[in-house]
């Protein structure tokens, strides 16, 4: 790769930086007495998901400290899996769009199972409470160990080839999926999306436009793994008593929302992993630059008419033509 696409001046190398402070937001958000217990929980994990992400950066310069953090971190994120687990399942109920009547009713039937789920489950919160103050302790912990790490041999290079192979990797899976692909084989690639997004995003955070993208096919991926949960939910009460008869009309409706998510999927990630590795560089490091130059050029314009103002009619000081047009054109109105 050249040095024009592979050492742009957008790049940020103190990645360790990015990592621990990242890992305190985590922290901090899981403490937050104001908030709810599911955001909270949402909150941790996204710090280690994040974290971990991060740490992949690292691993030819530091190899030590990304296998060791990235292991606890996913002890860490583990710990609060099941909790996530329930309230993903909600959310994907919610999001589901029952177009007849008989869906309308297996949608309730599932609304209140989850809820008798949930009330069989709160003797439990005590106990995640517990988990999720040592949680936010590990993860102060791995902050603390990573921001005193001195990292100074991360260069540019480094990081441009490590983004590029999270980038092969996201394009390869997702040009190999089919739709009737296994649960596993989607859920990778779901990780393989969230990972070059966190990446991309503390390598150049300039390049928002572009890693909106990234963004949403990542949260579009994210959709079906939860109704995968939903589905194993399901598959795993066929033979309860309770709404028994509904739950088994439950399956062929998540499966084709299911398939309705991965069609929208393979056509949102198109546009992004048809590039190649090296114009996906070029995309996310001059992106920061030209929103940059926009700005600087939006800027200079404004300052090369001082005498422009806001509102229709109204003259500019250095320009006498222009001044008699805006006259002519207000009193036309």
């Amino acid at each position: 790769m050249s040095d024009e696409n592979a050492s742009p001046p957008t790049i940020r190398t103190d990645i360790h930086r990015a990592i621990s402070d990242r890992l305190m937001e985590g922290a901090r958000g899981m403490m937050a007495e104001d908030d709810a217990l599911a955001g909270r929980i949402h909150r941790g994990r996204i710090a280690c998901k994040d974290a971990r992400a991060l740490l992949r950066l690292l691993r030819k310069v530091d190899p030590g400290l990304a296998r060791r953090e990235r292991l606890r971190l996913r002890r860490v994120a583990r710990s609060l899996a099941m909790n996530r687990d329930t309230q993903a399942r909600r959310d994907a109920l919610e999001r589901l769009e029952p177009e007849n009547a008989r869906d309308r009713r297996t949608v309730a039937a599932l609304r209140r199972r989850l809820v008798l789920e949930g009330a069989r489950g709160r003797s439990a919160r005590v106990e995640l409470t517990e988990t999720m103050k040592k949680s936010a302790g590990d993860l102060a912990a791995a902050e603390a160990r990573i921001g005193r790490r001195s990292l100074v041999s991360v260069t540019p290079d480094i990081l441009a080839a490590r983004l590029r192979k999270s980038y092969r990797k996201a394009r390869k899976l997702g040009r190999r999926l089919k739709l009737d692909h296994s649960e596993s084989a989607w859920h990778d690639w779901r990780k393989a999306v969230k990972t070059l997004g966190y990446q991309a995003r503390a390598i150049s955070p300039e390049a928002g436009n572009f890693l909106g993208q990234i963004d949403r096919l990542g949260r579009k991926l994210g959709h079906e793994h939860d109704l995968a949960l939903l589905a194993d939910f399901v598959e795993a009460r066929r033979g309860d008593r309770v709404h028994a008869h509904r739950i088994a009309d439950a399956g062929p409706l998540l499966d084709s929302c299911r398939r309705r998510l991965r069609r929208k999927s393979r056509r949102l990630g198109y546009p992004v992993l048809s590039l190649k590795p090296k114009a996906f560089l070029h995309r996310v490091f001059s992106a920061g630059r030209v929103s940059t130059r926009r700005q600087e050029g939006q800027s200079n314009a404004l300052n090369r008419q001082p005498g422009k103002q806001d509102g229709l009619g109204t003259a500019t000081a250095h320009s006498p033509r222009s001044s008699r047009r805006d006259l002519r054109r207000a009193a036309s109105i």
